[in-house]
């Protein structure tokens, strides 16, 4: 488990695996023109200085072109964001703000019966001591409420927005939520057919002033701890021999 505060560039870790890179762009018209301009600038600069400094820019510069050309950002295609094609009300959150938690683990069942135990969404707070609740609305949006520190109780609405049966589930939060948040999970077949590796990544942005702080001190330290936790609850529960009467009952 990962935890990281975007104001800065984190270390990854070599245990964290990426989805390979899909061949649909997911970066938005505007956004490849506005990565194409800084991109030409950065690598013009480049070009005319020398030492470090040069290499970082023409790197940096390389990297938005690229992501120009391409139409293709592997962040957001590990949080399953695709801003090529999506329009709606959600809230993606800010790159370089916020914090993103990331994880994985190996479970010892098919990715079909993982998935359908995810995709009840009211199954997460089973995982996460800090959610209190999630109450699907249809099959796209649902409420979120969780439990902050000091007794703060943050609410917000999200949709699932992407959402590939038996490989991939991703969410956000909608316009007007009290906290900024996205999220996704993969499901990648292990163990020959046995078995799944589980891949999340989320990421939240607190809200601004004091509550916000708070809120940041809580995601930095407690939440780290408790989504990792939360894998393993994940697994422990679906290898049990009870897992599958749960599922079936909740179904």
């Amino acid at each position: 488990m990962k935890v990281q505060t975007l104001e800065r560039t984190p270390e990854r870790p070599q245990e964290m695996r990426h989805a390979a890179p899909s061949s649909i762009a997911n970066v938005g018209p505007l956004e490849r023109l506005l990565a194409g301009l800084t991109g030409g600038v950065l690598l013009g600069l480049g070009v005319t200085r020398r030492g470090p400094a040069a290499f970082g820019l023409s790197l940096g510069g390389g990297g938005l072109i690229v992501r120009a050309l391409s139409g293709y950002c592997p962040a957001y295609n590990a949080l399953g964001v695709d801003h090529a094609h999506e329009h709606s009300p959600a809230m993606a959150v800010p790159a370089q703000h916020g914090f993103k938690f990331e994880g994985e683990v190996k479970v010892h069942k098919p990715p079909e019966e993982v998935y359908a135990f995810w995709r009840q969404l009211e199954n997460l707070p089973q995982l996460f001591e800090h959610l209190d609740q999630v109450a699907p609305i249809d099959g796209r949006y649902s409420r979120w409420r969780a439990k902050g520190p000091l007794g703060i109780e943050i609410e917000w609405e999200a949709e699932v927005f992407n959402d590939k049966p038996y490989e991939l589930i991703a969410w956000r939060s909608l316009d007007g939520s009290e906290l900024d948040t996205a999220g996704s999970v993969h499901f990648e077949r292990a163990f020959g057919a046995s078995g799944t590796l589980v891949r999340l990544s989320l990421k939240y942005n607190p809200p601004g002033g004091k509550i916000g702080a708070k809120i940041g001190q809580w995601l930095g330290k407690d939440l780290e701890a408790e989504t990792a936790a939360g894998l393993q609850k994940l697994k422990h529960l679906l290898e049990t021999s009870d897992a599958g009467k749960t599922t079936t009952q909740q179904a």
